[in-house]
This record gives structure tokens, sequence and C-alpha cells, in this order.
């Protein structure tokens, strides 16, 4: 279960990168893409995934997630490039944090 619910996570993230016109560079070992939650004042899911640029995949989950510790997985080096291929695709690393802070405003 744990490991379906990693792979449908990782999935999903991989998904967006199949419409990806041309060809990227294979990614080097230490590249890694990390999503990470924080949680919030509440019970919003705490948790980290990352994938690095030879296909493993680590998922933590923290607090308020069905699955906590640490799980590991594999996906291809083909669909780790896709992703890259996607975040350049949308400019990431061109954008703005746009000024976002943690915590209460006030």
């Amino acid at each position: 279960m744990v490991t379906n619910m990693v792979l449908r996570m990782v999935g999903a993230m991989l998904l967006l990168g199949l419409a990806v016109s041309g060809q990227a560079q294979t990614p080097a070992n230490d590249t890694k893409i990390t999503l990470e939650r924080w949680g919030c004042f509440g019970t919003c899911p705490a948790y980290t995934l990352s994938i690095s640029g030879d296909g493993s995949v680590v998922y933590q989950g923290k607090a308020y997630v069905s699955s906590r510790g640490v799980h590991k997985g594999r996906v291809s080096q083909s669909n780790v490039q896709l992703l890259v291929q996607k975040f350049l695709d949308a400019k990431f690393f061109d954008m703005s944090d746009g000024g976002h802070r943690c915590g209460p405003t006030g």
C-alpha cells in the first residue's frame, strides 16, 4: 500500500512531463527534485518527496499523512529526464518567489 501510494504520487508528477517535446539531456546523478509540504497550524499534511537523477525516489511522511516514515522506490531515468525538461520548459528557475513568507502575517 505504501509503495503504491508513493508510486502514484511520483507517477502523477511524471505524467506532467509526458507532453514534453524535444529531448532533455540525461540528468546528472547529483540532480534532485524535491517537493516538501511543511504543514500548517492545523491538520495539513507534512511530507517530503525527492526524485534524484539516477531515478531513486524517497518519500518521508512526517505528520497528517496516511503513511509516516521513509519509503523508497525507483523510476526510470527517462522519466526523470521528462520531469526535468518540464521544469525547464516552464522556466521554473526564472520564476520569482513572489515574496512569500512562512508563518502568520499581521
